[in-house]
C-alpha cells in the first residue's frame, strides 16, 4: 500500500480540530449562497449629465455568490458570542451611460483662428466584476427557543480584491458639422482591479440566522465605508467614490 502524506495530514487536522471544537465552545459551519450588490456612486457631473439634452446613467445590481466557512466561540455562562471565518465574495454593479456633449476643436487657417463645434454621443454599459476574500468579525447573541435558535450578529469585514473583469460595450458617435457622422464601438474587456477598483474594502456587516439542527439560514447586509473607486479607465466621468453595497443569503451546515 503506498502511503500518501497529504492523505494523513488531512486525517490529522480533521481529527484535532473535532477534538478542539468538543473541548471548546467552538462551532465550523461551511455555508453558500447569493449576493445581489450594488454601489454608491458619487461623481462630479452626474446632476449636469441628468439634465444635459437626455444625458444620464443609471446602476443595476448584479448576482452574485459567496462561499465560506464561519467560526463561531460561543462565550461561557452568557448567549453571546464571537464570529469571524473566510469568505469568497463575488460582488459588482451594471453601469448604463448615456451622455451628448459638445467638442470644440480650434484651429488655425490664415493667420485667423477658428472653431469647429461637434456633438458626441455616448451609449454604453460597462459590466464590472469583482471577487474578494473577505473576513467578518461581528459580535452576536443567540435566542434559544424550542426547536430552533435565532442568532443575530453585528461588525466589520475586511475584504481583498483576487479576481474581476470588467467588460464595456456600446457606441459612440460624433456630429461634425458639414460632415456625415461616423461611429466607433467601444467594446472592450479590461481587469476590475488594475481599472476601475481597489483591491482593499472593508465596512459594516449584520446578519440574522435561523439554525435548526445542524442546518441555518441566514440573510444579511454590508455596508462598505472604504471609498474603492480607481476608475483609470473612465476617469472622464470625474467619479469621485464608489461603495460596496451588499445583501445575501444563505444555506449552512454546521460540520463540527
Amino acid at each position: 500500500m503506498k502511503f500518501k502524506p497529504k492523505a494523513l495530514l488531512v486525517i490529522c487536522a480533521l481529527f484535532i480540530t473535532s477534538n478542539i471544537s468538543a473541548r471548546l465552545p467552538i462551532s465550523i459551519k461551511a455555508k453558500a449562497g447569493a449576493n445581489i450588490s450594488h454601489i454608491d456612486m458619487e461623481a462630479q457631473y452626474i446632476e449636469n449629465w441628468k439634465s444635459n439634452n437626455g444625458s444620464g446613467h443609471s446602476i443595476d445590481s448584479r448576482v452574485g455568490y459567496q462561499l465560506g466557512v464561519d467560526v463561531q466561540m460561543d462565550i461561557p455562562s452568557s448567549n453571546f458570542f464571537v464570529q469571524s471565518g473566510v469568505t469568497l465574495s463575488n460582488k459588482g454593479f451594471d453601469w448604463n451611460l448615456k451622455s451628448n456633449g459638445a467638442l470644440y476643436y480650434f484651429f488655425t487657417q490664415n493667420n485667423a483662428e477658428y472653431v469647429n463645434i461637434s456633438r458626441k454621443r455616448t451609449d454604453a454599459k460597462m459590466k464590472i466584476k469583482a471577487t474578494y476574500i473577505q473576513i467578518p468579525i461581528m459580535v452576536g447573541y443567540n435566542m434559544k427557543l424550542s426547536k430552533f435558535n435565532i442568532n443575530l450578529a453585528g461588525g466589520t469585514y475586511f475584504s481583498y480584491g483576487v479576481l474581476g473583469k470588467t467588460k464595456s460595450k456600446g457606441n459612440r458617435t460624433i456630429f461634425n458639422i458639414g460632415r456625415p457622422p461616423y461611429q466607433t464601438n467601444i467594446n472592450k474587456e479590461f481587469d476590475t482591479f488594475d481599472d476601475i477598483l481597489k483591491n482593499f474594502d472593508m465596512g459594516l456587516n449584520g446578519v440574522i440566522s435561523v439554525d435548526y439542527s445542524r442546518f441555518s439560514l441566514s440573510y444579511g447586509y454590508e455596508l462598505g465605508l472604504s471609498n474603492i473607486a480607481k476608475m483609470n479607465r473612465v476617469d472622464v466621468f470625474n467619479v469621485e467614490s464608489l461603495k460596496n453595497r451588499t445583501m445575501y443569503i444563505t444555506l449552512g451546515y454546521k460540520v463540527f
